[in-house]
């Protein structure tokens, strides 16, 4: 349920292309399945503990793992092989022309009903001479002359292309899987009913707090406390209230970058001597953001700005040109550290955004063959129902020549 049976298909899939290199040409789609998303998205990541040592041999784990962080990560090669996706057996439309279906300890927990409904179904998804692969306590039941016994000790099935006890499958499950999508919600900030606190808060509010922002992680802003024209700025165009939009070209990237950092490693972030040029006026500003994780506002974050004032350039004096020298020194690598991070920052949310490029791409493979299946389903049942049409046309064409001749002889 969390990609392990899936994994170990490709594993095998990829050793045996190592053995036949001449068949490594072929393309390989394996669709791995679930009803729970959590255990899909756990099976995306490809990340296990580093206990799997005990269960795979240290040349499978060097081939097919790298090791990161006391865990094990899924190498891309067989990542790529994978395509990870929300489906309802008894609902959702099958995938079709498939070699191999493996489902196995999943039709002992349905009813007989249940399981003479789906046997069919996954007859329908097989390819000709596809094999079959269920658990150790399941059969194929009163559908035993659609599928050929291959290995009846580890319960492997082939498809027969005679439909036997196989039913018209009139229930067959038209319905796409759909993904859910999450929306954020914004927070609703109550007011206190007492007159003297909410004025006391007010006073505070404007006087003592510093300038700060409300954000989700995705920089849209929610809330505004304080005096913000050093650090905010509207620009013509389409109104968007997102910090990334608005905040000075300075901190641009700064701002972005921590909010993002924060929202990932879920703890505060702070920077510091980030400068602001105004008419040839240089200032020090310092800014710092905080993850949110209880209340109502939680998952939303705070970006608090601190002004440190003007940077005042030192005269240079007769001997202490070594000390200014030094000094510059020290601010170069402030900066160098700085663009650094900012880097660092920049380079996971780029490996973040594509992470859910491939997600979304995975769930739309599946939509798509689902949707396939769908198609050839129908186009099934219209062949029928034109052979069907032609035969009562036939047996209309018959009664009538019956009733013309009863007509003659009478």
């Amino acid at each position: 349920s969390t990609g392990e049976e899936a994994y170990s298909v490709g594993i095998l899939i990829l050793e045996f292309f190592d053995i036949h290199p001449s068949r490594s040409q072929q393309r390989v789609q394996i669709f791995a399945t679930d009803l729970d998303e959590t255990a899909i998205e756990f099976a995306r990541h490809g990340l296990y503990p580093k206990r799997i040592e005990d269960e795979l041999s240290p040349q499978r784990l060097a081939r097919f793992f790298t090791e990161r962080n006391k865990s094990f990560v899924v190498r891309k090669e067989l990542r790529d092989l994978i395509v990870f996706a929300k489906h309802n057996l008894i609902k959702d439309a099958p995938f079709t022309r498939l070699d191999l279906l493996c489902c196995r300890n999943v039709l002992i927990y349905f009813s007989v009903v249940l399981q003479k409904k789906i046997l069919p179904v996954f007859h329908y998804a097989l390819a000709n001479k596809g094999l079959m692969f269920l658990g150790p306590a399941e059969t194929t039941g009163i559908f035993n002359d659609s599928f050929n016994i291959l290995v009846q000790k580890w319960k492997i099935f082939e498809k027969r292309n005679a439909m036997g006890a196989l039913p018209k499958m009139i229930d067959f499950p038209f319905n796409i899987a759909t993904q859910q999508i999450k929306i954020l919600k914004q927070p609703t900030i109550t007011q206190n009913t007492l007159p003297m606190a909410n004025t006391f808060e007010k006073i505070l509010i404007k006087n003592y707090t510093p300038s700060s922002l409300l954000v989700n992680e995705k920089g849209d802003i929610l809330y505004i406390n304080g005096y913000m024209n050093p650090y905010l700025q509207i620009n013509s165009g389409e109104a968007i209230m997102n910090v990334s939009k608005m905040v000075r070209e300075e901190l641009r990237y700064p701002v972005s970058n921590a909010i993002h950092q924060a929202y990932i490693d879920k703890k505060s972030t702070d920077f510091v001597e980030v400068k602001l040029v105004d008419q040839n006026i240089t200032r020090a500003v310092e800014f710092k953001v905080d993850f949110v994780d209880h209340g109502q506002l939680q998952n939303l974050l705070i970006v608090v700005f601190k002004d440190n004032g003007t940077i005042r350039k030192p005269k240079k004096k007769q001997g202490e040109g070594e000390i200014i020298d030094q000094s510059s020194a020290k601010e170069v690598e402030k900066e160098l550290e700085f663009t650094k991070r900012q880097l660092n920052s920049t380079i996971e949310q780029m490996e973040t955004s594509l992470e859910e490029l491939k997600s979304t791409n995975e769930e739309l493979q599946s939509t798509n063959e689902e949707l396939q299946s769908t198609n050839e389903e129908a186009l099934t049942t219209k062949e029928e129902m034109q052979s069907l049409n032609e035969e009562l046309m036939t047996i209309n064409l018959q009664y009538r020549n019956k009733t013309e001749e009863l007509t003659r002889l009478n």
